[in-house]
């Protein structure tokens, strides 16, 4: 988790370079019609930054079983974020927010 905090770090530092910026596209290049559970519209910084914390907390040990993020309306089982029914067998839950203020990000705050 330690790696992936810094891995998004560099992300972040980086966003403006790497068009990061702004709301999420969909694969026709439209910004995506999905909101988090807060009914923000989701930013690019978001989408990337949750599935790196997805895939960290699921694979890094055998305790944890599912995650809920600030992105998805529901929480999700580790098999499901892994691709793989051995990442389920944990007695706990991880509960994040990818990227708290990822929208003033591009404001510099």
């Amino acid at each position: 988790v330690g790696d992936a905090c810094k891995h998004i770090n560099r992300i972040v530092q980086r966003a403006q370079t790497d068009d990061l910026y702004g709301a999420a596209l969909g694969p026709n290049g439209l910004p995506l019609e999905d909101t988090n559970i807060q009914g923000e519209v989701q930013q690019k910084l978001d989408v990337v930054c949750n599935t790196i914390l997805l895939k960290a907390f699921c694979g890094c040990s055998s305790a944890i079983s599912s995650v809920a993020s600030e992105e998805e309306d529901e929480p999700r089982s580790c098999a499901d974020v892994m691709g793989d029914s051995a990442f389920s067998v944990g007695n706990y839950v991880a509960v994040f927010d990818p990227l708290d203020g990822s929208k003033n990000i591009d404001a510099s705050l």
